[in-house]
């Protein structure tokens, strides 16, 4: 699945039941956006958005609460580091054939950068 975005609008290549990891808090009109397209195809089995702020997660995912309801939309919170987070999602939503981050909220620690987990919209391999 590649994701890349033409103005405002995500345009997606999927193949069936995709797990999508969105990591973030920056350029949250844009997460949203891209949720959105992601929950809106029958591509995408579940989505996990993981945000540094429970006040981020629920502004980014409050157009989709329908999606949460059906377990398509997860959201989790980073406590301590990305790493534990990912392991933490991997086993709760399965392994994400597509991690996409907005890492540059200068978040330190928190959200390290790692080019392995900063995917912009490439397959996991």
């Amino acid at each position: 699945m590649i994701a890349r975005t033409y103005g405002s609008q995500p345009i997606l290549y999927t193949q069936p039941r995709q797990i999508v990891f969105l990591i973030g808090e920056h350029l949250r009109l844009r997460l949203t956006n891209l949720l959105g397209a992601y929950l809106n195809t029958d591509q995408v089995e579940r989505v996990v958005l993981i945000t540094r702020s429970s006040a981020a997660a629920a502004e980014i995912a409050a157009p989709y609460a329908a999606f949460r309801e059906n377990g398509r939309l997860a959201t989790l919170i980073v406590l301590d580091d990305l790493a534990h987070t990912l392991t933490a999602a991997r086993r709760g939503w399965g392994h994400p054939d597509i991690i996409i981050g907005s890492l540059n909220d200068n978040w330190g620690a928190t959200f390290p950068a790692r080019p392995n987990l900063t995917l912009a919209g490439e397959p996991l391999r």
